[in-house]
């Protein structure tokens, strides 16, 4: 029996949020090793190896499902139902319902920091998240194990109906309609991650799949920006489907993000969380240029970052250990701010110095500072006033 039909931690109603982790034969025989259609990892996370060790902990050993405030919804190797023996894949599973909105899915690391990244749940649909594991080094170096790789994520999305989970189009990694999914998020995740276009029947592929899965449809969105002259009226279809004809009344971080490159779809969204995808992301960075306000300062989108990790598609930020705090901005920027603010306080052609704060940014310093430290604006002009104070 699929376990992403079934719930097996109650948190809310309306939406679910399942994660399977472990191992896994692709569909149609194929071993563990073959089956990089499902899920090929992103990047190598702090102290990860690619290989893996034959002694398997458990899959869902670190994993967390926590609110957007971080406070625990559920520990997800203690809920999970979880297959470990027996000579096939290890894996395990948990469905947890939630309220529709925005959660945060925690990883514990060996070096007892941890990685976290968004997850949206959204109204009527069910998120599902695939990990595959990877060996993490111990603080000393000496020891390894294993754990859930974030940043191979495959996620997607299934129409789910709260009142009959059992009855829901979730999706399973032996369901042979699975693939098709999986291989389009595959050739999106190598594409966002390379910056290189990806075919154009593909994409049209994605766009039309985002009706059974709208993860689709915001990837192949960011994959035709990538073009030197991207579609903007298919882009402009795109959003208004997403927003109107599949989320009504749900205002999706990554769809918001990607109505930002469209002046007709502007709102007043404010990005008080970080969006899932790290080109969503880029996009939020690069319209906060011309709007402080976007990335409000003190909210978690504005917290992380500071602390965004990796290159993966995915939008992930690292947490110091239980009881020490993060270092400062101005520590981890020290070098880079310096080098960005050198030009800008190169004297002006009339003896004056420029200034950062203000809303407009004639000379693009400001867009300079905020390209050049990959922050939004509100983060580089927090950066800027504790500078000048210390």
């Amino acid at each position: 029996m699929r376990e992403s039909h079934r719930v097996h931690v109650n948190a809310g109603h309306g939406s679910a949020i399942f994660v399977f982790a472990g191992r896994w034969s692709a569909p149609g025989g194929a071993g563990a090793g073959e089956a990089s259609q499902f899920s090929a990892s992103g990047s190598a996370l702090p102290g990860a190896e690619s290989a893996v060790s034959p002694a398997t902990r458990h899959p869902a050993f670190g994993l967390s499902l926590r609110t957007v405030e971080g406070e625990p919804v559920a520990d997800l190797k203690a809920r999970s139902a979880a297959e470990l023996g027996s000579g096939r894949d290890p894996w395990a599973a948990c469905n947890v319902q939630v309220d529709p909105g925005v959660y945060r899915l925690r990883l514990q690391l060996p070096t007892r920091d941890s990685l976290e990244q968004v997850i949206v749940a959204a109204p009527g649909w069910q998120t599902e998240i695939f990990l595959q594991p990877r060996l993490y080094r111990s603080p000393s170096g000496e020891t390894e194990s294993e754990r859930a790789d974030l940043a191979g994520a495959s996620i997607l999305y299934s129409r789910f109906n709260p009142d009959d989970p059992a009855g829901s189009l979730a999706f399973a990694p032996d369901d042979p309609d699975f693939g098709p999914s999986l291989r389009l998020l595959e050739l999106a995740r190598l594409g966002l991650i390379s910056g290189r276009n990806v075919l154009s029947r593909d994409i049209t592929e994605m766009l039309w799949a985002k009706w059974q899965n709208p993860m689709l449809g915001i990837v192949g969105a960011h994959l035709l920006l990538l073009s030197p002259e991207p579609d903007r009226e298919l882009l402009g279809i795109v959003v208004n489907n997403l927003r109107y004809g599949i989320w009504p009344g749900f205002r999706h971080p990554d769809v918001e993000a990607l109505a930002l490159r469209l002046e007709a779809a502007a709102s007043d969204y404010a990005f008080a969380t970080p969006p899932m995808l790290r080109s969503s992301w880029s996009l939020v960075i690069d319209a906060s240029i011309a709007a402080a306000s976007l990335v409000p300062e003190g909210s978690l989108a504005f917290d992380v970052a500071t602390r965004v990790w990796g290159n993966s598609p995915w939008l992930l930020w690292r947490n110091p250990p239980p009881g020490r705090r993060p270092a400062t901005p101005v520590d981890e920027y020290a070098d880079a701010l310096s080098a960005q603010m050198a030009a800008i306080e190169e004297p002006a052609s009339k003896g004056g110095t420029r200034r950062l704060a203000g809303a407009p940014d004639p000379s693009g310093d400001i867009r300079r500072l905020s390209k050049g430290l990959n922050l939004p604006r509100s983060n580089v002009e927090a950066l800027y006033r504790k500078t000048r104070k210390e």
